[in-house]
């Protein structure tokens, strides 16, 4: 693997930015060593926002990408030979966006995370007995 280059860095992130795909498949892409990826990311703090910038932008592509994913509903009916494939079409595509919601909420847990409220505002009761 090569030592990462600006222009190599500029190129992930560019990528991350417009894709699923995570570092691993971009630094490999980019014939770019991960941890060099990581310490070339860390020398600046330019570079840490950069990559912050490009890690939302992802978020807001898997957001988009959950919906399209939800309304293609080309080959929900698709029959062969007198059989429904429909209902695998139908499955993989359940099972791609709950792979994003997963996702989504554990990187961006305030917009898609599972929130539990809890609020105490009774007065104490006090029993006479």
């Amino acid at each position: 693997m090569a030592k990462i280059t600006p222009e190599s860095f500029e190129a992930i992130c560019s990528d991350l930015e417009k894709t699923w795909e995570g570092l691993f498949a971009l630094c490999k892409k980019h014939n770019v060593d991960r941890s060099c990826f990581y310490d070339y990311k860390d020398k600046t703090p330019q570079n840490t926002d950069r990559y912050a910038r490009a890690r939302e932008k992802q978020l807001d592509y898997l957001e988009e990408l959950m919906i399209q994913i939800s309304m293609d509903e080309r080959g929900d009916m698709s029959v062969e030979d007198r059989v429904n494939l429909g209902g695998n079409v139908v499955a993989r595509a359940r099972l791609k966006v709950d792979t994003i919601k997963f996702v989504l909420a554990k990187l961006r847990a305030n917009v898609w995370g599972a929130k539990i409220e809890v609020n105490h505002t009774a007065e104490p009761r006090i029993f006479n007995i």
